[in-house]
């Protein structure tokens, strides 16, 4: 569309530690890291030769770097983020890989802890000073601290929801978690926007609040032990913060035009582990829960080859994208091939027993570097909103003139008074030009255009 800019994913890939239950086993660390962006696998099993080196944007080892990944790749997304623009940060990687950890949605995370097996009342919960904080946490904090130095300049709106896909269903985790939770299902706007008909989007005002309504919803996520992960998260996991800014009345000269109202999205988002069935040992629920996740996995790479495919094209729009084929590529529809920055994490296990599964993991990556976006900054009001905007500056411009009265009067009627005025650029132009002469659901009435 006119005003889109290209934006290529950005793909980093982290290497966590050998795990103790690994190190119990013998297992060896395969994986060779070359610089900052390079990673060299074993061609094979028990093989000293070396298969060509993989290319990513960054490449980290993850010994206690979850600030390094977060300031430098996460953080600048973030910054977009508080300009109108919208942005996702997601994690992949098999079961097991680091995932939940450098997301920050994990049990082990301080300020977000939680997670409930199904079928179990017990939470496995781990004291708060157990780890680094992730991604999600840091990105809180700067959410907050950007809207509190920009108090003068914009007014702040912060809404969470947070939904998980389990077992192909699309479900709230922010609503009362009960055997019968209500089964979500998407919608698609006149715009293209995907949105979650039903789905809870709660406005927070400060960290505390953040923080406590993402227990909440961690502590209704599905969560399961098999061989391979103890505390293995069974379903994908989408944390999305919606910001909205309004410039104040009295800083409208401050405000450049085109950035007086900004509604943005930052998604956050934990990717349930790919995983071979056989490995976990699991039968039963656990089993049906493994195909489920790799269900939605084989969809998401299916997406991923089909715009990598399109992208080689130069962009050939004929190309068909199969985001419909799953809950999991429909929820993320923006998130790859649209309307948002995105960084994609590829977390993988060091270890020679899992180097199918890793060599898996970054040909995975390789391919979603190749992706690129379409992305804009996102400034129009929706005719209700630009209603609301003009009441609040005749309402400034009333209460001036009120003032300028009382001093005339206090004064005397020939009385000099100050020749001081305040500018009032015209607001943001809504999409539809003639949002002004429609009937308004929020104020009940015509609305005519008014002249500031």
């Amino acid at each position: 569309a006119e005003g889109d800019r290209s934006s290529a994913v950005c793909v980093a890939v982290v290497v966590r530690p050998l795990m103790a239950l690994e190190t119990e086993k013998s297992a060896k660390d395969i994986v060779m890291v070359l610089g900052t962006q390079q990673i060299q696998l074993p061609s094979r099993m028990n093989s000293l030769d070396m298969a060509p080196p993989f290319s990513f944007d960054r490449v980290y080892r993850s010994d206690g770097q979850s600030g390094r990944i977060y300031a430098e790749l996460a953080k600048p997304l973030v910054d977009r983020f508080f300009q109108g623009f919208n942005a996702t940060v997601m994690a992949y990687g098999q079961t097991g890989s680091g995932k939940t950890f450098t997301m920050g949605t994990s049990a082990l995370d301080g300020p977000i802890g939680g997670g409930k097996e199904r079928g179990s009342s017990e939470d496995k919960v781990t004291p708060a000073s157990a780890t680094p904080k992730g991604i999600i946490a840091q990105a809180l904090q700067d959410v907050f601290s950007y809207c509190k130095s920009n108090a003068t300049t914009y007014g702040t709106v912060i809404k969470l929801s947070y939904l998980e896909i389990y077992n192909e269903q699309l479900q709230d985790l922010l609503a009362d978690a009960s055997p019968s939770r209500v089964a979500l299902e998407l919608r698609e706007r006149p715009d293209g926007e995907v949105v979650v008909e039903g789905s809870v989007e709660v406005e927070v005002r400060s960290l505390t609040d953040a923080n406590e309504l993402i227990r909440r919803g961690n502590s209704n996520r599905a969560v399961g032990a098999h061989n391979l992960n103890l505390n293995s998260s069974r379903s994908h996991a989408v944390l999305t913060m919606t910001l909205e800014q309004r410039c104040r009345p009295d800083a409208l000269a401050t405000c450049p035009s085109k950035q007086r109202f900004l509604r943005s999205k930052l998604r956050l988002v934990d990717l349930a582990g790919s995983e071979r069935v056989k490995d976990t040992g699991a039968t039963g629920d656990r089993f049906q829960e493994g195909v489920s996740i790799n269900k939605g996995l084989l969809e998401l790479g299916n997406v991923i080859n089909a715009l990598a495919e399109r992208e080689a094209a130069h962009g050939d729009p004929k190309r068909h994208v199969p985001y419909r084929n799953s809950k999991l590529t429909r929820l993320l529809q923006d998130s790859l091939g649209g309307n948002s920055e995105t960084l994609f994490i590829a977390c993988i296990s060091p270890a020679d027993v899992n180097l199918e599964q890793t060599t898996n993991t970054l040909r995975y990556a390789t391919r979603a570097r190749a992706i690129k976006n379409a992305v804009h900054q996102n400034t129009a009001m929706t005719p209700e909103e630009e209603v609301a905007y003009l009441r609040e500056v005749v309402m400034q411009l009333q209460q001036e003139n009120a003032e300028l009265k009382s001093r005339l009067y206090s004064k005397g009627e020939g009385g000099a008074v100050g020749s001081d005025k305040t500018s009032y650029p015209p607001p943001p132009v809504s999409n539809n030009n003639n949002a002004t002469k429609r009937k308004s659901s929020a104020s009940g009435g015509t609305v005519v255009p008014v002249r500031v």
